[in-house]
């Protein structure tokens, strides 16, 4: 295909039932610019892609690629926007730490579920224009890289299910564009942090099945635009405070399987929700 077709801009052959292999001979189409082969049951390696230096998009999710080798050869993509390749769970290995050498334009990367191990690499912190980091589903082990604070721009973030561990840094309140935040069903450590309340962007959090304790802190109830909140399975304690009715927008709300005390709040659209959000937290009423 690569050699016959020379000047193919997009090949989208996504949503079929093709199987098989990727003939190297696509690195040959080097006029691409959008290369779409998601939810087929494509096997094999992806081949060396580095002729294709005009490629924006490149999703491969939903296959059963194995290994993750040809991410090295998309360093020569100075064009790349994103790269999608989550649910390929026969990709089993470290996700290569030429990552941090990608375009500096790239916007989005999805690679849950495809069983990567060891760290997450730090050269991750190097790209500058980042939108959407979704790594969720793998056996990542370790700490959160600091390098990752450093991606301004980052508007989700999904780590969860993986072996994380750690305290969570107050670097983390550097993203100031954060609207989905996932570190669920991870080993995190230590209190909330206090500065997440000034994430006002914030709209989406998930820091449920982890170890942390304390009181949830009180600048959280600021966060007025949160639509979803789960902090079940953690050690929390202390009262719920009344200021929860301030979160107006919220529409999925689950604290179970910690050691809150006191009432359930009773405020503004608090009224409308199950005891079942709050189960599991022996010294409540209400």
């Amino acid at each position: 295909m690569g050699l016959s077709l020379p000047k193919l801009q997009h090949l989208a052959l996504y949503y079929n039932r093709l199987n098989g292999k990727i003939p190297s001979s696509i690195n040959n189409a080097s006029m691409l610019t959008l290369l779409e082969l998601n939810r087929n049951s494509f096997t094999g390696s992806v081949p060396v892609l580095s002729n294709l230096r005009y490629l924006e998009h490149l999703r491969l999710w939903e296959n059963n690629f194995t290994g993750a080798e040809f991410m090295s050869s998309l360093t020569n993509c100075p064009s790349l926007l994103s790269i999608e390749m989550s649910y390929n769970p026969l990709m089993a290995g470290i996700l290569p730490s030429s990552i941090g050498n990608f375009s500096k334009s790239l916007q989005i990367i999805t690679a849950s579920y495809c069983d990567f191990r060891g760290g997450i690499p730090s050269g991750i912190g190097n790209l500058s224009s980042l939108l959407y980091l979704q790594l969720s589903g793998n056996q990542f082990t370790g700490f959160i890289p600091t390098t990752i604070w450093n991606l301004t721009q980052l508007q989700k973030l999904y780590l969860g299910s993986n072996q994380l561990e750690g305290h969570i840094s107050s670097d983390l309140c550097q993203l100031r564009n954060l609207r989905e935040l996932n570190l669920s069903a991870n080993s995190f450590t230590d209190p909330i942090l206090e500065c997440l309340g000034e994430l006002q962007s914030l709209t989406s959090v998930s820091l449920a099945l982890n170890k942390l304790n304390s009181t949830i802190p009180l600048s959280f109830w600021s966060l007025v635009d949160l639509v979803y909140l789960e902090l079940q399975s953690n050690y929390l304690s202390g009262q719920i405070s009344p200021q929860i009715g301030n979160l107006k927008s919220l529409d999925y709300l689950h604290l179970s399987s910690n050691q809150f005390a006191g009432e359930i709040p009773n405020e503004g659209c608090f009224v409308n929700f199950t005891t079942d959000s709050f189960a599991n937290n022996s010294a409540l009423c209400g």
